[in-house]
């Protein structure tokens, strides 16, 4: 005797439904947080910084030794 497909067709098309909630929760909560950070969290790098330059001093070598 064969098994009617609603048997294994059921819990599989409910966990499937689970898991896609889950990750969809899981995705808009991050999106939430991420918009919720303030914006200089989000940066990397200051607009205002400006690079500076310092100069290098010059390496002697005594070779008497």
């Amino acid at each position: 005797m064969k098994q009617p497909i609603s048997k294994w067709l059921r819990p599989f098309l409910l966990a499937t439904i689970g898991l896609g909630l889950a990750l969809g929760a899981g995705y808009a909560g991050a999106r939430l947080y991420l918009h919720a950070l303030p914006e200089s969290q989000t940066t990397l790098a200051d607009s205002n910084m400006t690079p500076t330059s310092q100069p290098v001093s010059a390496v002697t070598t005594d070779d008497s030794a």
